[in-house]
Parts: structure tokens; C-alpha cells; sequence
């Protein structure tokens, strides 16, 4: 069905799913690389990588050690300096952090 109307009509023909007989395709990065949490195999498209699984994976992980506290780890950490923090507060550094 799609060749036979991209070859009625003068202007290009794009599908979603449609076949190699149209002039070009949509395709979102979320099918070519599995981003989707709750993914379904399209035959339409080829998958390319599992970046979901890894965006996932790598969450988990944050939560865990937020949850955990291993995250931050003090080089994660930077400190302003006394003269800001006054500026912010008013106060020294250490009057401020109670």
C-alpha cells in the first residue's frame, strides 16, 4: 500500500512503521536506543542499544547510596567562602551552619 501511493503522489511520502517503500521514516530515539521504561519490541524499528536499562541502573544506584549516604562523599562537597557566606547571612561560617 505504501509504494503504491508514494508512486500516485508528487510529494514525498514519510511512515511511521510503514515499510521501505516510502521516501523516508519516523523514527524516535526512544524505539532506536529502548529508552522506554515500559518497552514494547516494534518490528518497525531496530534497536540499537539499551540505554534504558542503563538510565535505570544508574538511578538505582543514586538512590541507593543517597539512601545509604555515601552520596555526596566530601569531594563532592565545596565550601563558600567566610566573606560570602556572611554576604548571604550576615554571619560567619559558623554562626551560619547551626
Amino acid at each position: 500500500m505504501a509504494e503504491a501511493i508514494s508512486k500516485a503522489v508528487s510529494v514525498p511520502t514519510i511512515g511511521i512503521g510503514a515499510g521501505r517503500r516510502v521516501d523516508g521514516q519516523v523514527l524516535v530515539f526512544h524505539d532506536v536506543l529502548k529508552y522506554d521504561s515500559d518497552y514494547r519490541e516494534k518490528r518497525f524499528v531496530k534497536t540499537y542499544a539499551d540505554i534504558g536499562a542503563e538510565i535505570r541502573q544508574g538511578i538505582a544506584a543514586y538512590v541507593n547510596e543517597v539512601k545509604t549516604r555515601q552520596f555526596p562523599a566530601q569531594e563532592h562537597v565545596f565550601n563558600a567562602e567566610d566573606t560570602v557566606i556572611a554576604g548571604l547571612y550576615g554571619k560567619v561560617k559558623e554562626e551560619a551552619v547551626k
